[in-house]
């Protein structure tokens, strides 16, 4: 792995931590078995950069936690 500083978030930094960041989740995805985990809603200026998370559960997981709360 190549190791870089970034010294400001420009367009271009930012759309490659995010696509790295992309790939780091999508193993957490994978591990949990999530339907869907993103970074999105990406706002960068020259020093800071703010992202939302989102993540889904799969349909099963979803049936399975709801018949454990009718029992």
């Amino acid at each position: 792995m190549i190791k870089c500083k970034l010294k400001r978030f420009d367009r271009q930094s930012t759309r490659i931590l995010t696509d790295e960041i992309d790939k780091a989740l999508n193993e957490i995805r994978i591990k949990y078995g999530l339907e869907e985990l993103v970074v999105d809603s990406v706002k960068a200026n020259n020093l800071s950069m703010t992202a939302k998370l989102s993540g889904k559960v799969s349909g099963d997981q979803v049936k399975e936690a709801l018949e454990r709360k009718k029992k």
